[in-house]
Parts: structure tokens; C-alpha cells; sequence
């Protein structure tokens, strides 16, 4: 909405707004119905789990709003001119937060990087020539057994294309206490490349060393460009950083008792006359509302000073700059896959996207959601947890915590903890081409080890290597053949990285962490929660042990042996109907009382899946 901060402390039109609300609620209600109503065991619930939205969550949620409102009028006050809103909790957004005069120099830097002959364009592999890669950091990476790394600070980079010693294996990050992080996270193989920059005294942002895939003399007249954009992030990056902070620490806005929830005194099964009545209750009770409470603003939280931080050493960041390319004849982009930004290497911890340019393109969303643990639940009450979480048994344990939309001009900053994704956006006149240009930073744990940086790695890139030059310089003085002799001997003592070999690593990275989300989504963000038993659980776990010394990445196809050993749900459902037709013969030779008294089929499985995991 536009201008919210002013229009929320109008009953009029906040009223509206809740109108507003309840009839989109009731809109994705019936569609969720509607799609759930081929899915029996759903439609179910459905059926005795109707949502209705109370009055006491909408003026929670005004209530709230309220409060963002104040704090950015707090920032108003002090002189801001573009205030930091918060987008979704623990994220950023800010409109205007880049001049136009900065933004004009951005956009002239980066066309000499997109006026290149066709042939040299850089279309992002698997992107359907739509995503064209300008900077980006999966290009000449740090490379195991074939990158060169010194042991001094490698400046001016270009005069240290010859030095240094090839590492065998990317070095294993270190967390909190210098443990080391886990090795299904871990790549032993690559790792992007990030730039230091230091913060002077006066608290400008300098490059120490090269931008990756940045040539730092060609387009030397754009690094300063870029330290001053990553600057102006910093405040965007301060306030997600101290929020992350306290992150574990805040308190969960409900606490539903799923002991509790069907009232202080619900009846036993006993209380009833006959089965029937009970199952009768049992498959149709509903869980008493959970209580709202009232709205308390959340503590402010500890500024994080991240340029004091760069002033006593270093910060770490990583850059990417990428155009989505749309054209008549390509007119959709299709949208992203769910992930976290790097893997365990990278020590990512905040990603600052800046939106510098949009034509021609229909609006689009930057959506979040986050690892959540299972909730407590009673085995089997299938009705409270869907009433409750809108959860059913194998859905994915995860929260959706909506978006934020990208319009030009805007920046985001949002903790890598969130996963995200590009939601889909298409041409607005699909007789016209658009596109829209982002320039992204992606943040090192700069509280954390600093990790193997341009400083460090000479150019990997042949074509930087400046021959040409050295050859101009001696040609003159020389005989022809005597100065091709000084350029043949000035040349680098090892190989550097052609083009071509630098496209095979980057397509056996993408390869590589292509499996690493798959693996944090299965695993981590979108495991499948069990009302009947912690199989997932243990699974993972024995999993993790499985792997502890070893790079899941680095061996794929074991790893994927290693998943394939546990049951899915398709070879549980085979056992089932073996063990119900195995159970048919002993159900038959009871009688249906004594049948529907002693037994039940979910205790049954239950006790049998105690019983092999002791076992």
C-alpha cells in the first residue's frame, strides 16, 4: 500500500483494508478447498477444520503495523531521506536508497559490459538465454588442485598472474570456537571467490584487491562506483545483522498447548457408551481457539557497526551482477528454485540485492521461508495440527513468510538463514523486449574466519594476462624474435585458466550445488513432518553421522545411495497392505467387539516401528 505508514492511523480506511483481508482470506480458503478435495484423508479435516479470522488477530497485526510505522517515522525525524522499512520479519527494503547520480554511473559502467559481441555474452547455463551473466561468482572460482594461492597479499593482482601454489583442497570453514562446519555443507572442491574491502577512517568503503571476473584496470573507473553502492548498504546490512543476533532469543507470538487444546477436561474414551461415539467425537472434535495476545513492541535491538568492524579488519563480500533478459519470442521468465545463497565455504550471512532497473516487466516478488522445528503435537491428532498449522502428515516443515515485492529502485537485505525464490514475471507489452538488472552482494560472516579471497588468489583469468602489453613495451628496442623470447619468458610459470575450462568448472559447480539444495531442501527446510513416528528424524540423524567425515557433495552418488536406503512413502504403503492382509486372518478369527476393543491399527504400526527401531 501506498504511503501505509500514514494511512494505517486512519479507522477508515484501516478498516477497508481489513475488509480487504478477510475476503482475500476467505478467497485462498476456498481455493486450498477445492484443490484438497481430491486428497480424501484432507478433505477430512477440511470438513471439521474450517478457519475463520477473528477479530483480535486483525488488530494484532494493526497494531503491529502501527508500530512499524512509528519506527519509520523515527528515522523521518533524524533527517533520512530514504527511511529502511521492514519487509518481512528479520528482512529489509529501502526505495530510493541509491542517487540517481549513482545509479546513471552504475548503468553506464555496466553497459560496456553488455555491449560485447553476441558471441561473448554470458548466458547463465540452464537459464533458457534469459538470465545474462555480467559479473558473476561461479566463474573462475576457487578451484581445488588447480587455482594458485599465495602466501602474501597477492597487490597489484595483475603482477602476481605468475605466483603462488595450487591448494588441493578447498580449506574446511570454521564456526563459532573454531569448530569446523559440517561436511554435508562443505565443498571440497570450489568456493566463490570474495573481494576485501576495507573502511578507511573517514568510513568510505575501499576494494583491497580485484572484484572477480571484474577486470580491475578495464573497468577500473567502476569499482569506485561499486564501493560507494555497497556502502550505502550498510545500514540496510546493520539492522538485519542485529536482528539475527537476538534471532533464537524471540519469543513465539502463540504458544497453542496440544495437550490443552480441546479444553481443560476433554472426555476419555470411557465416558462413552459404546465405540462408535467415541471414534465419532475423536474424528470430529475441533481445537478451541488459541488466545491472541495483546501487541508488544519488540525490543529495540543493539546497533550492529559494521564499519567498525571493516576499520579493524577486512569485510568479505562477494559480487554478482546480472540482467533477466525478456523477449517476444521468450516472453516469461519462470521463476527460481528454493535455496540459500552458497554453501558452507562461502559463510554467507546476509545478501543485499539492489533492484537498479526495470522495463517493460510485470511485477514480480522476492518470496521467503525458513527451517521450523515439528511442533509438539498428540500422536494421531491429525484434526488439531491441521487446524492448528494448517499441517498434515508428509507435508514439509517450513514456514512461508511471504515476500517482498522488487520494483526498480528498490534495495532488500535479508539474512541467509531465509531460503528465497524468484517468483515468476513476464513481458507487460509482449510485442516489446524488457528486462529487468540487479547488482547483488553477497555478505561473509565477517563475526567468523575470513575464507580464501581475491587478496590471496591472483587472477585465474588468461585473457588478463597483459602480454600485449609487455610485447608493446620491448618490440620497439628490440630485434622482433629477442622480444618474443623476454614475452615467452615473462609469461606465467603455470597454465591460466582458458575460457572454456573455466565453463567446465563452473557447469561441475553448478552440478555439485544443484545436489546441495536438493539436499537442504529434503533434509533441512521442507522435511516431511510424521504424525506417527520420528522415522524422518532418525533418518536424518543417522544420515548426518553417515557423512560426518566426508564431502556429501564431493560424493553425490554415494550420498545418494545413502538416501535411497530410506523408506518412501510409496515401499511404506507396499508394507502396509502386506502387513493388512497378513492382519486380515488374525481380525477374523476374533469376534468385531473383542476386535474393536484391543486393537487399533495405528497403535499397532506404531508399536511395530518402536519395536524395529530398538531393534
Amino acid at each position: 500500500k501506498s504511503d501505509w505508514w500514514t494511512k494505517c492511523r486512519d479507522p477508515e480506511i484501516t478498516t477497508k483494508w481489513k475488509a480487504e483481508i478477510r475476503a482475500a482470506v476467505e478467497a485462498e480458503l476456498a481455493a486450498a478447498k477445492a484443490e484438497e478435495a481430491s486428497k480424501k484423508s484432507r478433505k477430512e479435516c477440511m470438513e471439521y477444520s474450517s478457519f475463520q479470522l477473528r477479530d483480535e488477530q486483525l488488530d494484532y497485526v494493526f497494531k503491529e503495523l502501527e508500530w512499524y510505522a512509528q519506527k519509520r517515522q523515527e528515522q523521518v525525524d533524524r533527517g533520512v531521506v530514504a527511511p529502511i522499512e521492514v519487509g518481512v520479519e528479520g528482512t529489509r527494503r529501502c526505495d530510493g536508497l541509491v542517487s540517481n547520480e549513482l545509479k546513471e554511473r552504475l548503468q553506464a559502467c555496466v553497459k560496456r559490459l553488455e555491449d560485447v559481441p553476441a558471441y561473448l555474452k554470458d548466458w547463465h547455463p540452464g537459464s533458457n538465454r534469459q538470465v545474462l551473466d555480467l559479473v558473476h561468482p561461479s566463474l573462475y572460482p576457487l578451484v581445488a588442485g588447480r587455482t594458485f594461492v599465495t602466501d602474501k597479499e597477492a597487490i597489484p593482482p595483475l603482477e602476481f598472474m605468475k605466483e603462488g601454489k595450487v591448494i588441493q583442497e578447498c580449506p574446511r570453514p570454521t564456526g563459532e570456537g573454531g569448530a569446523t562446519k559440517d561436511a554435508q555443507f562443505y565443498s571440497k572442491r570450489f568456493q566463490w571467490l570474495p573481494t576485501d574491502f576495507d573502511v578507511t577512517p573517514e568510513g568510505k568503503v575501499k576494494a583491497r584487491s580485484y572484484i572477480n571476473n571484474l577486470h580491475p584496470e578495464e573497468h577500473r573507473e567502476m569499482y569506485p562506483v561499486l564501493q560507494e553502492i555497497l556502502g550505502e548498504f550498510f545500514p540496510m546490512f546493520e539492522e538485519v545483522l542485529g536482528e539475527m543476533r537476538v534471532f533464537e532469543t524471540k519469543k513465539k507470538r502463540l504458544k497453542p498447548d496440544p495437550y490443552g487444546w480441546y479444553g481443560e477436561n476433554p472426555p476419555e474414551e470411557e465416558d462413552f457408551s459404546d465405540d462408535d461415539g467415541w471414534y465419532d467425537y475423536f474424528d470430529n472434535r475441533i481445537p478451541e481457539p488459541a488466545a491472541i495476545p495483546e501487541f508488544t513492541p519488540p525490543r529495540d535491538v543493539a546497533k550492529y557497526d559494521l564499519r567498525a568492524v571493516g576499520r579493524e579488519r577486512p569485510l568479505q563480500v562477494i559480487v554478482k551482477l546480472a540482467n533477466i533478459e525478456l523477449t517476444p519470442d521468450n516472453p516469461r521468465y519462470g521463476g527460481g528454485s528454493w535455496h540459500v545463497e552458497g554453501m558452507a565455504n562461502e559463510n554467507i550471512v546476509a545478501t543485499g540485492i539492489y533492484y537498479y532497473h526495470a522495463e517493460n516487466v510485470t511485477e514480480s516478488r522476492l518470496n521467503f521461508r525458513i527451517q521450523v522445528a515439528e511442533p509438539d503435537y498428540e500422536q494421531s491428532d491429525k484434526q488439531g495440527m491441521w487446524h492448528m498449522y494448517r499441517l498434515f502428515d508428509g507435508d514439509a516443515v517450513v514456514q512461508h513468510l511471504d515476500g517482498i515485492v522488487t520494483k526498480q529502485d528498490r534495495c532488500i537485505v535479508f539474512p541467509n538463514i531465509y531460503q528465497h525464490q524468484v517468483q515468476p514475471f513476464e513481458l507487460q507489452d509482449p510485442t516489446q523486449p524488457g528486462s529487468r538488472k540487479i547488482l547483488v552482494f553477497f555478505l561473509v560472516n565477517p563475526e567468523e574466519d575470513h575464507i580464501v579471497s581475491t587478496t590471496f588468489v591472483p587472477p585465474q583469468q588468461a585473457d588478463w594476462y597483459p602480454i600485449a602489453e609487455v610485447l608493446q613495451a620491448v618490440e620497439p628496442r628490440l630485434p622482433l624474435e629477442l622480444a618474443r623470447m623476454i614475452v615467452k619468458l615473462s609469461e606465467p610459470k603455470q597454465e591460466l585458466m582458458q575460457l572454456e575450462e573455466a565453463k567446465r568448472h563452473r557447469a561441475e559447480l553448478m552440478k555439485e550445488r544443484k545436489f546441495f539444495v536438493k539436499h537442504t531442501n529434503d533434509e533441512v527446510f521442507a522435511r516431511p513432518f510424521s504424525l506417527w513416528s520420528v522415522t524422518t528424524l532418525t533418518a536424518a540423524a543417522a544420515l548426518t553421522r553417515e557423512l560426518a567425515e566426508k564431502s556429501s557433495l564431493e560424493t553425490a552418488l554415494d550420498i545418494e545411495k545413502l538416501v535411497n536406503w530410506s523408506m518412501s512413502l510409496e515401499e511404506a504403503e507396499q508394507h502396509r497392505g502386506l502387513l493388512m492382509k497378513e492382519r486380515n486372518y488374525f481380525v477374523t478369527a476374533l469376534s468385531e467387539d473383542d476386535f474393536e476393543r484391543s486393537f487399533s491399527l495405528t497403535r499397532a504400526l506404531g508399536l511395530v516401528r518402536v519395536a524395529s527401531l530398538k531393534a
